[in-house]
């Protein structure tokens, strides 16, 4: 039986526990400014909320917490501490954010953001805010690691109801491909004869090569608000030969062959 939860009672109970993780993850940072573990939960937090207002199409929130995330990015790829700038930007942003989250609980759908917040975080990742002083990492530090590329293989397909639910199951199909090289194929198989065919129903799904250098919980947070689908499995597959995208292509068509989800001459035609 599937499960009927609410995906926007899910929104609501996980944006809370985010925001609540991300401020006091900030109170700490006040303290430990050079704490690596410390921005990368931020921007992790800021990631996975963006992601999941993305699905919703909450614009406005999705405007805050990308400028937010891009300014932890930029801290985090330059090793340097959090400068108190940042960081004092980032704990207003908090009410900010709250406040976006539940207009949009709410069904407020032309909310905008604050002007003079956006404002400030960008004036921060252009002036360079997030990354001054750079700080030489030592041999044998613990500083981040360079990425690991992997090649998951993931299976998707969206709850019946993900329309009437106010998702948006692309929008997680294009966070996969910003998180790095995404090979898609679309199946309709599900779509019933015409005199059946319900429009707000989706009867679509998807299956996904990507080789990224992100960490698999970072995949599996782009659908943390995708638990209720119909089909959803991630698995990374091991080989060096993957990270070639004709080869990585060819391997995918050949298991949907065998699967008999795509017929050969569909195969062809996909990788010509």
């Amino acid at each position: 039986m599937m499960n009927e939860t609410d995906p926007m009672d899910v929104f609501r109970e996980e944006a809370q526990e985010i925001l609540a993780e991300f401020e006091q993850t900030l109170i700490n940072l006040e303290q430990s400014p050079s704490e690596h573990a410390l921005v990368d939960s931020a921007f992790r937090n800021l990631h996975t909320l963006k992601g999941a207002a993305s699905m919703f199409g909450f614009s406005a929130l999705v405007e805050v917490t990308h400028l937010l995330e891009a300014l932890f990015e930029q801290v985090r790829d330059s090793g340097a501490p959090a400068t108190a700038d940042v960081i004092e930007v980032a704990l207003g942003s908090r009410d900010e954010i709250s406040r976006l989250v539940q207009g949009a609980l709410e069904g407020d759908s032309d909310q905008q953001a604050n002007a003079s917040i956006t404002a400030a975080i960008t004036r921060l990742i252009e002036g360079g805010g997030g990354k001054n002083p750079v700080v030489q990492q030592q041999p044998g530090s613990d500083g981040p690691a360079a990425g690991v590329t992997r090649t998951f293989r993931i299976e998707y397909a969206p709850h019946p109801d993900v329309f009437r639910n106010g998702g948006n199951p692309i929008a997680l199909l294009k966070d996969l491909q910003d998180a790095g090289n995404a090979l898609v194929i679309g199946f309709c198989r599900e779509i019933p004869q015409l005199d059946q065919f319900d429009p707000d129903t989706c009867y679509l799904g998807w299956e996904i090569l990507l080789t990224t250098d992100k960490a698999e919980a970072d995949i599996r947070d782009i659908f943390l608000f995708a638990q209720d689908s119909r089909r959803l499995e991630i698995l990374v597959i091991d080989g060096d030969d993957f990270a070639d995208s004709d080869v990585a292509y060819k391997r995918l068509g050949e298991l949907l062959v065998e699967r008999g989800d795509l017929q050969p001459d569909q195969l062809e035609s996909v990788m010509g």
